[in-house]
């Protein structure tokens, strides 16, 4: 065995990022929530996501996606939001890092507000069907309708073996905001994202 050095060891956690343990094979991720300047004021900028994705195709979302690499998820955040809006890194100032969630792999999901300026409405078709914008006033008055989902889990062959088959699992369930705007319906991660920024601006 290796003798104990805690000088090589903290020189070597401080050049990576911790990652969180069962999710390793799973993709952290990092979400823009873009701010722009409408009519009525403040709004925030959504994207319904193309057909042609593997993944939750037509739902909507914020722009993001996994982080790659060395990335800080701040890092992704601002690359995804040039990507899929086709829009200048000068042009996205990153304002602060807000309340994130679990995707639906379970891995984490950050999430960034971030401002636009002159933006133009452009967006990448291979990976954005369409974008639109709520203004803060209209989406402050709205009130989700609110449903739970319970996530059980379901143990492999064998592993209950080696705990016992009355082993007590805690089970986990989830609270889920569900949004409709017109033709639009914003839930999940989205949802969990926006209804917990807008709770927060409420509370100011």
């Amino acid at each position: 065995m290796k003798e104990w050095n805690q000088d090589r060891f903290l020189d070597c956690w401080s050049k990576e990022r911790p990652k969180l343990l069962g999710f390793e094979q799973e993709r952290e991720a990092s979400v823009a929530v873009p701010l722009l300047v409408t009519e009525e004021g403040p709004g925030i900028l959504f994207e319904v996501r193309s057909s042609d994705l593997q993944t939750q195709p037509g739902e909507i979302c914020f722009p993001g996606g996994g982080i790659e690499g060395k990335e800080s998820p701040a890092e992704a955040a601002l690359r995804e939001t040039k990507e899929e809006l086709l829009i200048s890194g000068d042009k996205i100032h990153l304002l602060t890092q807000i309340d994130g969630t679990l995707g639906p792999s379970g891995a984490p999901m950050w999430a960034f507000l971030v401002q636009l300026e002159d933006y133009q409405g452009t967006y990448s078709k291979d990976e954005v069907a369409e974008v639109f914008v709520l203004s803060l006033k209209e989406l402050l008055a709205a009130e989700p309708v609110m449903h739970s989902i319970a996530m059980k889990p379901i143990p492999d062959e064998g592993f209950t073996d080696m705990i016992g088959q009355e082993y007590r699992w805690q089970g986990r369930r989830q609270s889920m905001p569900f949004y409709l705007f017109g033709r639009h319906l914003i839930w999940g991660a989205t949802g969990r994202i926006l209804k917990n920024f807008l709770d927060r601006v409420r509370a100011m």
